[in-house]
């Protein structure tokens, strides 16, 4: 059989009934509109049915239970989320690795969030290759494919407090182009 090694989400709704509440999109439908173009009805036990977070929490543990649960081998998972998405809000891609961080024996998960860019940019659609933020991704999606944990841990956020202090940061200082995690740790390392 086949054994998925990896997931990327790119700007991805990664709650469904949250994102429904919400009522995301100019006309407050997507979540409900994606699920009827599948062909469901978009009630409370389909968005949880087919919820990524859901799913997500529904893996074996690594290592797993003696007994109870079988041994899984790790499911990769990248999260990629602009500052800017009015579509997806960052905080769902921060909120899904916020909950997978604080399971015991959980796969690992990473977050790269990308200062500056919309729900669009992290898709790559409207912009050159030679754009900062797009250089940003694509080093994360290259290392992520090529298991290259030591470059990923210097672009994405490995801890609630990372990707807080990168939305933070966008907050209180607006667009000002790609603001990285390593650069932010050598600005508070000189600020110690």
């Amino acid at each position: 059989g086949i054994t998925i090694r990896g997931v990327v989400a790119l700007a991805a709704v990664s709650h469904l009934v949250d994102a429904a509440d919400a009522g995301l999109s100019d006309y407050h439908d997507a979540i409900q509109n994606l699920l009827w173009r599948c062909g469901a009805f978009a009630s409370e036990t389909e968005l949880k049915a087919a919820c990524p977070s859901a799913l997500f929490d529904s893996l074996p543990l690594l290592g797993g239970i003696p007994g109870e649960r079988e041994v899984a081998p790790p499911l990769r998972v990248l999260l990629v989320h602009g500052t800017l998405d009015s579509d997806v809000p960052a905080e769902h891609s921060v909120q899904f690795a916020a909950r997978a961080w604080h399971r015991a024996h959980v796969h690992p998960v990473w977050l790269q969030i990308v200062a500056g860019a919309d729900h669009y940019d992290v898709a790559g659609l409207g912009v050159d290759d030679g754009d900062a933020r797009w250089k940003s991704i694509a080093m994360g999606l290259a290392a992520f494919v090529a298991e290259n944990d030591e470059h990923l841990s210097s672009v994405c956020s490995q801890t609630l407090a990372d990707a807080s202090a990168l939305l933070q940061h966008q907050v209180e200082g607006g667009c000002c182009g790609v603001r990285t995690l390593a650069a932010m740790r050598t600005r508070e390392q000189r600020l110690i």
